[in-house]
């Protein structure tokens, strides 16, 4: 383990220390020790931990051992209810082919997969009804507060020559789903062998995030099954789609309900840590600077050669965690506070698709828009003692800052 690596990151943010006589900033300096570092990293490391995985109980003990270093260093909790921990859910489940079902009409029956598919983040029960209402014409947002689609089952089906871009399409479709429609439904025109393929994509477990929102539910529908709805209610769907009049809605005689069944197959409640020291200055502690690591690594897996099967990821990223609370220490010994409020964050969920950081960035506990930037620390032991590499820093302006430390 590189120590100058941790004390090198103290200089990264000169602007927070800028107002500390050089004593004060040696001793906070010397908080960060080898026996320090090589304890922290051992006790997230050890064998007892099986590896941290974001799937497994010890996740929590590791959250539990950082809390409690938080705890004792004074810092503010940031979590969940006045804790440490912020708390998320991930869950994995299929959609219910048998139960999941379009009923429109006197008997009609749109079943999954054949006649319908999700947009892929419909993983939750859905039950709604609503009267069928045909969006039809040149894609306009401006238009869409006029439609009157406000609790109706809206076919979108706009026109196709009108020179709209997708992402003009999507900007309707948004729009669409603003203003309160109980559910969307798009024709998709797609040969045999696509949309076999995708329907088989869709019975595979899927993923859903407790910080995802509930959307009005989008539903892809084979052009030639609405197609022959539309035709009994006397409209071509070639031809509407063909037409470039301006955005607008006709009402058919006939209510549809959409029935959506998620079956859950895992379900993973796991935590992130969030500690806060409150800067001193009135205005600039309203602004967070953020040091972050991960705190989870993959667990228990096939053994090696010599039998080992837990992989204790010291250095991905016990050594980065090690850090933050290092770095917590250091920050929160000095004598007089920095102007801006620092964050102090380890998150789960890293091996496993980001998914404690997105967690973070969508719910953080301050206003995003304070928080000003984000040190992310993985991996600390693996470069030259005189090496920091930073990726990501020619989107920002400590890039510069760095270069000259």
């Amino acid at each position: 383990m590189r120590l100058s690596s941790f004390v090198a990151l103290l200089a990264v943010l000169p602007v927070q220390l800028c107002s500390q006589d050089a004593g004060a900033v040696r001793a906070a300096a010397n908080t960060i020790t080898p026996a320090d570092v090589q304890h922290r990293i051992s006790v997230l490391a050890h064998d007892s931990m099986k590896g941290r995985s974001t799937t497994r109980p010890e996740i929590e003990k590791a959250a539990r051992y950082i809390s409690g270093e938080f705890r004792k260093l004074g810092l503010k909790a940031g979590g969940d209810q006045e804790t440490f921990l912020g708390r998320y859910s991930v869950v994995r489940g299929r959609i219910d082919t048998d139960a999941s079902r379009i009923a429109a009409g006197d008997g009609l029956i749109w079943r999954f997969g054949r006649d319908f598919l999700t947009s892929g983040r419909d993983l939750v029960d859905i039950e709604t009804s609503g009267a069928a209402l045909v969006v039809t014409g040149v894609p306009d947002t401006a238009a869409v507060p006029s439609l009157g689609v406000n609790r109706a089952i809206v076919i979108f089906a706009p026109s196709a020559g009108s020179g709209a871009s997708p992402a003009q399409i999507n900007a309707v479709l948004a729009a669409l789903r603003a203003a309160g429609p109980a559910a969307i439904l798009a024709p998709l025109s797609a040969p045999d062998s696509i949309w076999d393929l995708l329907a088989a994509r869709q019975r595979q477990p899927l993923t859903r995030r407790s910080w995802d929102p509930i959307d009005v539910p989008l539903l892809v529908v084979r052009e030639q099954t609405i197609s022959r709805l539309l035709a009994s209610h006397g409209i071509d769907l070639a031809a509407v789609r063909g037409a470039g009049h301006p955005l607008r809605a006709t009402a058919l005689p006939l209510q549809i309900s959409v029935t959506l069944r998620a079956a859950i197959v895992t379900r993973t409640a796991a935590p992130n840590v969030i500690g806060i020291l409150e800067g001193r200055d009135p205005a600039l502690k309203n602004e967070y600077v953020v040091f972050s690591a991960h705190m989870d690594h993959l667990g228990v897996r096939s053994p090696d050669a010599s039998g080992d099967s837990i992989y204790n990821g010291a250095d991905d990223d016990a050594s980065g965690t090690a850090a933050v609370i290092e770095l917590a220490q250091a920050y929160a010994g000095l004598r007089v506070r920095p102007k801006r409020s620092l964050i102090f964050l380890t998150v789960s969920g890293e091996e496993d698709g980001l998914y404690g950081s997105d967690a973070f960035a969508a719910r953080p506990p301050v206003p995003v828009g304070q928080i000003v930037a984000d040190l992310n620390i993985d991996m600390v032991g693996r470069n030259w003692k005189d090496t920091i590499v930073a990726i990501g820093q020619e989107h920002s302006d400590l890039g510069p800052t760095l270069h000259r430390v």
